[in-house]
């Protein structure tokens, strides 16, 4: 088992923005840990069809300079999703 420090410093970012009378939103999140030197991405894109219906497109992005680190661990596993809402 790898000595790990005792405090962990993480850094968070969101930015969203609606364009075309929000019915498109493109949406960031970004979580930076620099004393472990990892990160986690997950940029989305959004798209109202109508006022109940809604689909989705995104992305979950890990990455770090060691494979010990809390996200570093998880660098070969980035993965693309999608979704489809139905408000009722």
């Amino acid at each position: 088992m790898l000595a790990t420090d005792e405090w962990r410093t993480v850094l968070t970012l969101r930015l969203t923005q609606f364009f075309d009378y929000q019915t498109w939103r493109v949406s960031g999140f970004l979580t930076v840990s620099p004393t472990d030197g990892d990160w986690f991405a997950q940029p989305e894109a959004s798209y109202k069809v109508s006022d109940s219906f809604s689909v989705r497109l995104g992305a979950n992005l890990f990455g770090g300079a060691r494979e010990t680190t809390f996200f570093g661990q998880l660098d070969r596993n980035d993965n693309v999703y999608s979704g489809v809402r139905y408000y009722f």
